[in-house]
Order: structure tokens, then sequence, then C-alpha cells
């Protein structure tokens, strides 16, 4: 038998799950440096944020959701804004590192930052 949500029942299902995934995110960034600093604002102007950023090492991560449903991230209007968002902290002298929940959940995004912060290179998916 398959039980189907009511879209308020999805909808909380996805607000839960993504509340979790901010904790996890959280969590592990403060185990890679405790000095992280969430939804910072990095413009002067413009309202952009970084999910985390440590301001000390001017490196920052976003982690993009949504790919697999046509999420903000994967349409034409989202990519372009966050590939404008991108360049222009990278104008600014921010090395920003782009990770997907999965890759919070699965250890490799913990992974990355370890290098990174020790300024070794970041592994790839498959080593």
């Amino acid at each position: 038998m398959q039980i189907s949500l009511s879209k308020p029942a999805k909808k909380d299902a996805r607000k839960k799950q993504r509340e979790e995934q901010e904790r996890l995110f959280q969590v592990i960034c403060r185990e890679i440096d405790p000095s992280v600093e969430f939804e910072y604002r990095f413009h002067p102007h413009r309202k952009w944020r970084f999910d985390g950023a440590w301001l000390a090492y001017q490196v920052a991560v976003e982690i993009d959701g949504g790919y697999f449903v046509g999420g903000r991230h994967s349409r034409g209007t989202g990519q372009i804004n966050d590939n404008e968002k991108i360049n222009v902290a990278q104008s600014l002298g921010w090395r920003v590192y782009r990770f997907t929940p999965q890759q919070v959940k699965s250890g490799y995004f913990f992974k990355s930052m370890v290098e990174v912060m020790h300024g070794r290179e970041v592994p790839g998916l498959k080593e």
C-alpha cells in the first residue's frame, strides 16, 4: 500500500529536511574551523550572501540544492545570477567552493574543505 502525502505534509517534510541539512552543514563547518560565519554578506552594495565564509582565509562555500527537481540553481536565471555572484566574489579575492547537499551528507564537503584550509588540492569525487 502506498500512502500519498498532501501538499502541506510534503512541504513540511521538505522544510524539516532542509533544516536538518542546514544543522549538519553548520556542525561540519564549525568542525572545519570554528571561525566560520554563516549567511555572510560579502558585498557592500548587493545583498549577496555566502552560505558559509571563513573571513581570515577569504574562503567561502555555497550549497546548491534543487538540481534534480528544477530548483533555483538549475534554472537559467538562477544559474546566471549565481555566476554573477561568484564572479564578483572572486574578483574581490574570495575563493568560493560549491557543493550539493548530497556532498555535505556524504563527507565529501568536509574532506574537501579540510584540504582547502591546509592549502592542498581538493580531492576528486572518485578518490
